[in-house]
């Protein structure tokens, strides 16, 4: 189980350095070829803007689906009748939801830190 953890931050801070060293490459403005013009099609002008809009509503989601994921693992842990196989999914659903909320509540933490190193 602790690799499994390990594997998957791993991931979480891949993906998260990736947008932090890409988000000053990419600049939300219009592009123009010749006559053409394609404007941008978001109301944001910056990348960071994009990704902080995008930490905002996945803050969002994950205060609404963490406690409900944890009264359903719960509701597994009474119905349990003590069956260990039951019993160990139901504390690992608790488990990995309240360690999914505390990434999710770090991002913006995690981010700012990773841009500071980096510029």
């Amino acid at each position: 189980m602790a690799k499994k953890l390990k594997n998957n931050l791993q991931l979480v801070f891949t993906v998260v350095f990736l947008f932090v060293v890409f988000s000053a490459a990419i600049p939300l403005t219009p592009i123009s070829a010749g006559n053409t013009v394609i404007d941008n099609p978001l109301s944001y002008s910056t990348f960071e803007e994009l990704i902080s809009h995008i930490l905002d509503f996945v803050t969002i989601l994950a205060l609404i689906i963490v406690p409900l994921i944890i009264v359903y693992a719960a509701f597994l842990y009474m119905a349990s009748e003590g069956d260990p196989n039951k019993v160990k999914t139901a504390q690992a659903m608790i488990f990995y939801a309240i360690i999914g909320l505390i990434l999710v509540l770090l991002s913006r933490a995690i981010i700012s830190i990773i841009h500071g190193i980096l510029s």
